[in-house]
């Protein structure tokens, strides 16, 4: 049964995931530039453009990293500081997109339970501060 798995994950595992990070691709750039054609842009129209900006840049990512290892023959060495450092930058992508989700869903959350507030620029900066003290330990581990 597992060796059925691996050979099912080697036979349709690069296509799906090469198809997906295609879709991602075209749909989050069909949704930014949607957001930012937009005329009256509220807070959440700025995090859904933030959202598929990271978004776009994990597919894109995504697809480099599928392409560059068809023809490898060796496992790249984790300790080589180009896979550190793209390693560490795409951890951040994914925390990054995580955190832009989270802020979506309260923003929604508050939007809905209370129509008329306004969130202020001093409680957005916050959440801005405290989302990278969030990322810090992720990067961390991603370095060790």
């Amino acid at each position: 049964m597992g060796e059925e798995k691996s050979n099912l994950s080697k036979t349709y595992g690069l296509p799906v995931s090469l198809t997906i990070a295609c879709i991602g691709t075209i749909t989050n750039t069909i949704s930014i530039t949607y957001f930012i054609r937009r005329k009256n842009k509220n807070l959440g129209d700025k995090y859904l453009v933030f959202l598929n900006t990271v978004d776009i840049l994990i597919c894109i990512y995504s697809l480099g990293a599928m392409v560059a290892t068809l023809d490898v023959h060796v496992p790249p060495d984790p300790h080589d500081l180009n896979n550190l450092v793209s390693s560490t930058a795409f951890e951040v992508l994914v925390e990054l997109s995580g955190l832009a989700t989270s802020f979506l869903c309260a923003l929604r959350a508050i939007s809905i339970s209370r129509p008329l507030y306004q969130i202020s620029r001093t409680k957005v900066y916050l959440s801005s501060v405290l989302a990278v003290v969030y990322i810090i330990p992720a990067v961390m581990a991603t370095l060790r």
